[in-house]
């Protein structure tokens, strides 16, 4: 996918480099994109002693064919590129990135790109009036030396243009073309570089808020088959960017998309990177999607799922989540008067793995005003289960070691790690009946 391949360029005039130039540069290459009275004009300025001049003619030269390349690929992929919404001119964009793009593409290498980003400080730093109005120094003859001769191994001597599948044309497949886990694309999008990654998932983010109505389904389609592939080699700076989308299309209607691009973040756990305001709300809906459902019929079967969806979240729950969600799977633990949802506990154990000191201290230190969780200790069941295993996860999570203003909660969790079934159920009676008035 978007793989680069070379051709001769039959556009460019090349022309025999002047033995001076050649000499004077040190310079072994034999044709370079400059014609033969531009190559004149950088000598006579070089030997006169102008060497700002020769290294900036030089130099924009150079900048104009590297924008020449990117402009092969459009203006929505440099906007893709870059992270706009909207496609934008490359007039617009600047020196570095345009260097940055260019070594992405593989028109440059690693080393070639630090070289030519040091040259654009060095031009951008002398040719600035105040500079010069301050410092008076002008590029040496070393300096400029050294500029010319990267640009021209670098670049002007490079006779080659990228002939790749148009941007346009892959743009037009992810919005058309329903791709599954086995095509083609799918496959060998796991061994591209970084770039084709990054760019295919930046496109689905503008198309998905962009394009046509008739689109969308295809565009969501493909996101949902192709990010869980790319997601774990993905940069922090691109899962947060895919998190904040989610987060403007939440605020819209389309409850389609909405759902679709929440079920890719379930899938790679991934809403650690949702603002913190939009992933509270998702881990409080879910919380109160497993609270629900254990209170529902069915819920030994139905129960399993909602855990599952509620610890595919991720582990970092927000704070104003805390309560409803540590509510809603120690309720799920402990269980009802029948029993508790067995095939549910390897994601309600994976939820509470997760959670810091911080956020016990969080939850607990309310523990004397849950009424819901006070209930279930104090009456929920008649054979004492689920306070054994409500004992049992504070004995095991060392909760009874955390220390509270509050002398009733202290208490309550000493007896609970000591396994004081019978105190712990009337503490929590005691508390429940009192906080009821």
């Amino acid at each position: 996918m978007n793989e680069l391949m070379t051709i001769n360029n039959t556009q460019v005039v090349s022309c025999e480099v002047v033995p001076e130039i050649n000499t004077c540069f040190d310079c072994s290459v034999s044709n370079i994109q400059l014609n033969e009275r531009e190559q004149k004009a950088v000598l006579v300025n070089f030997e006169s002693g102008l060497f700002d001049m020769a290294a900036e003619f030089v130099w924009r030269r150079t900048i104009s064919i590297l924008k020449d390349r990117l402009e092969f690929f459009g203006k929505e992929f440099i906007a893709d590129m870059l992270g706009y919404d909207k496609e934008v001119s490359i007039d617009r964009i600047s020196e570095q990135e345009i260097i940055e793009l260019n070594c992405d593409i593989g028109f440059l290498k690693k080393n070639e790109k630090l070289e030519l980003l040091h040259h654009a400080e060095q031009i951008k730093m002398y040719s600035s009036r105040e500079y010069q109005m301050i410092e008076k120094i002008n590029i040496n003859k070393n300096q400029a030396r050294t500029l010319i001769d990267d640009c021209i191994r670098y670049v002007l001597s490079d006779m080659t243009e990228c002939k790749t599948l148009s941007f346009t044309n892959i743009r037009e497949m992810l919005k058309s073309k329903l791709l599954t886990p086995t095509s083609e694309e799918i496959v060998r999008l796991s061994q591209e570089q970084y770039f084709q990654k990054r760019t295919i998932l930046r496109s689905l983010l503008n198309m998905a808020r962009t394009e046509k109505q008739e689109e969308k389904d295809v565009v969501f389609h493909n996101m949902s088959t192709i990010v869980p592939v790319i997601w774990d080699s993905l940069a922090e700076v691109d899962k947060y960017n895919f998190g904040t989308v989610y987060a403007e299309i939440s605020s819209s209607d389309k409850r389609d998309y909405i759902k679709a691009m929440k079920t890719i973040l379930f899938n790679v756990h991934g809403f650690d990177y949702v603002p913190e305001n939009l992933k509270s709300n998702s881990f409080i809906s879910s919380a109160k999607n497993l609270l629900n459902t254990h209170n529902g019929i069915n819920n030994f079967y139905n129960e399993p799922l909602a855990a599952k969806m509620l610890a595919s979240m991720g582990t970092m729950i927000p704070d104003p989540a805390v309560y409803e969600c540590l509510n809603a799977t120690l309720i799920c633990v402990m269980g009802n008067e029948y029993e508790h949802s067995w095939d549910a506990q390897e994601y309600l154990q994976q939820i509470l793995d997760g959670v810091t000191t911080v956020k016990w201290e969080l939850y607990l230190r309310d523990l004397s005003r849950n009424s819901e969780l006070l209930f279930q200790i104090a009456y929920v069941g008649t054979e004492g289960r689920n306070v054994k295993r409500w004992c049992d996860e504070i004995e095991k999570r060392g909760l009874h070691k955390l220390r509270f203003n509050e002398t009733w909660i202290n208490q309550f969790l000493l007896q609970s790690s000591d396994s004081n079934y019978r105190a712990v159920r009337r503490l929590a009676r005691e508390r429940y009946d009192q906080i009821q008035g």
